[in-house]
């Protein structure tokens, strides 16, 4: 008797959660749309930066990169750097606050638009590891 109220229970349980993993409207497949909707194949880079990204940068910058979150969309961050040398834009992702102090005019920019909140500072990054974020930011 328990045997079978056991199997009943597994059973009934397996057929709720197969019923339900091919229905398009479900919550989970409407949060996994919102989040990652850029193509899924990435360089050997970008895959390394996706994970980089996930683990330092994913609370603040939201993962579609061009919505606003805690802060801002990355999607075109290489482009609104373009104008100062690379170095300038992995110090910023390393320690913000150095080169808000330094007076450098794109951090004094970044922070007057998101009056003065704080970025948190990342300097265990690589320029290398930096690199590989851009490369899954931009893809």
């Amino acid at each position: 008797m328990i045997i079978a109220l056991v199997w009943l229970y597994f059973a009934f349980t397996a057929s709720v959660l197969f019923n339900n993993l091919d229905k398009p409207n479900t919550k989970m497949n409407k949060l996994e749309e919102t989040q990652d909707v850029r193509p899924t194949s990435l360089t050997d880079e970008a895959k390394l930066g996706k994970v980089i990204f996930r683990n330092n940068c994913a609370s603040c910058h939201d993962r579609n990169m061009t919505s606003d979150l805690t802060g801002p969309a990355l999607k075109g961050v290489s482009e609104r750097w373009a104008s100062y040398p690379k170095e300038d834009f992995y110090n910023w992702v390393r320690n913000s606050e150095k080169l808000i102090a330094a007076k450098h005019p794109r951090a004094l920019e970044i922070a007057k638009a998101w009056d003065n909140d704080k970025m948190n500072s990342f300097e265990h990054l690589s320029n290398e590891d930096i690199t590989n974020i851009l490369e899954y930011i931009e893809r």
